[in-house]
């Protein structure tokens, strides 16, 4: 229940581009022992990525214990909203 609650506050704060939000809910997960999965982290790099927060988007990216297509697709959404390319 926990993981479910703490991964629908990431996602309504993706939904408002609150990305220093989601990214302290990611946070506090690791810290208090709730190891965040795929899910919570592809959503993290979603909320950076509609703030336009690239720097912070593939800081989460290369942070993540896993990669999907969503976690590049929403990294590299992240460097197009900011014209920036690795």
């Amino acid at each position: 229940a926990d993981m479910a609650c703490r991964s629908a506050c990431i996602s309504a704060c993706a939904r408002v581009a609150a990305w220093e939000a989601a990214l302290g809910v990611l946070a506090s997960m690791s810290r208090e022992g709730t190891a965040p999965n795929i899910v919570a982290f592809n959503t993290a790099i979603s909320a950076c990525a509609r703030a336009g927060q690239w720097r912070w988007a593939l800081a989460v990216l290369s942070s993540a214990p896993g990669r999907d297509v969503f976690s590049y697709n929403s990294a590299v959404s992240a460097c197009e909203r900011s014209s920036e390319w690795a």
